[in-house]
């Protein structure tokens, strides 16, 4: 008896979460597009769509023009009900700052601030999401982008030092009662950037960083699947031993000489092991770098019918705040649901 309970729970959360998905797409729809679109009754679009409304997450609008029958009831979502804030940390050149972005339900910013810090640790995330919480209490998701490693919602290596060793997901969840979601800033900057693409079918891409500062790293797409790994350590490529330490290297970064040498062998390393159609290079110190040298001293290790377009990214930001908004809005879906739909899209 149990488990029926559970199975008949499952199928109408994931019927409820395909009419949204429906109704996202659309300004306005009736039942019977609803029912077209997705495949489900007519009578189970019907009823979805009045709990729906009895929660404020549906509003009715007015019936659309008749065509000699009855006019037919139209709906739509109420994008207010479900707002999203998008954190990010970022450490540079000494100087600690927050960029905040509120957005609803289909995606579209409410507000955008920055704020700057002497030190960030856990209390100002704490008292900043108190803030924006108690403006803003239809917030339903956070999503929270660090310069470091994140495992399991657990903040590790990172260049903010006193977020390190942080259980900032399980912190935030049990404070707010809402989704929390704590990433790589390179997660979602990839996922804005891939998404962005709009490629017709799943492809595989990496993105590098060479920021100041900060050791290389990467994060990858393969066949249309953000890939993290195990712990979330994926594209850490600072660790790949290339007969130097990750100090050397750092050092290698600042040096004319020797930093295109280490770019080639990172990115020959990267080609050959995931063999993508494309690396987007981001951050200050990739800005250095010729792609046509960078692109024939890799041809030197790869074939070239294998080699991949690289590709200079001068301003990352609009793909990370997208990332970090689409990435924390997945995270609403009902997880069984959200199975479903691994691929980028």
């Amino acid at each position: 008896m149990a488990n029926t309970i559970n199975n008949t729970s499952i199928v109408k959360k994931t019927n409820e979460e395909t009419i949204i998905e429906a109704l996202l797409k659309t300004d306005a729809a009736t039942i019977s597009f609803l029912s077209q679109q997705t495949g489900l009754s007519a009578a189970t679009c019907g009823n979805i769509l009045h709990e729906l409304k009895e929660r404020g997450e549906v509003m009715e609008l007015e019936p659309s023009a008749s065509t000699g029958g009855r006019k037919a009831r139209q709906f739509t979502l109420n994008a207010d009900s479900h707002l999203v804030l998008g954190i990010s940390v970022k450490t540079e050149g000494g100087v600690h700052s927050i960029d905040v972005a509120l957005a609803d339900w289909h995606g579209d910013y409410i507000e955008k601030d920055s704020h700057f810090y002497d030190v960030i640790n856990y209390d100002v995330i704490e008292r900043l999401t108190d803030e924006w919480i108690r403006r803003f209490p239809n917030i339903k998701a956070i999503g929270m982008g660090v310069q470091g490693v994140v495992s399991h919602g657990i903040i590790g290596i990172c260049d903010t030092e006193e977020l390190c060793d942080i259980p900032m997901q399980e912190r935030l969840e049990a404070r707010h009662s809402v989704k929390v979601n704590v990433e790589n800033e390179m997660h979602y900057a990839l996922y804005g950037f891939y998404r962005d693409q709009q490629y017709s079918v799943p492809k595989t891409i990496a993105m590098a960083a060479f920021v100041k500062d900060n050791p290389p790293g990467a994060r990858f797409v393969i066949d249309g699947r953000l890939v993290k790994g195990n712990t979330q350590f994926a594209g850490e490529i600072s660790y790949i031993p290339f007969e130097t330490t990750r100090k050397q290297q750092l050092e290698k970064l600042y040096s004319p000489d020797s930093f295109p040498e280490l770019a080639v062998k990172m990115t020959s390393a990267m080609i050959s092991i995931i063999n993508p159609q494309a690396i987007a290079f981001i951050g200050e110190l990739s800005k250095g770098l010729d792609m046509e040298q960078v692109y024939e001293a890799c041809s030197a290790f790869v074939p070239k019918e294998h080699m991949p377009e690289l590709i200079l990214i001068d301003d990352i930001q609009p793909y990370y705040q997208k990332g970090l908004i689409a990435i924390t809005l997945k995270s609403l879906r009902f997880p069984l649901h959200l199975a479903e739909r691994e691929l980028i899209s």
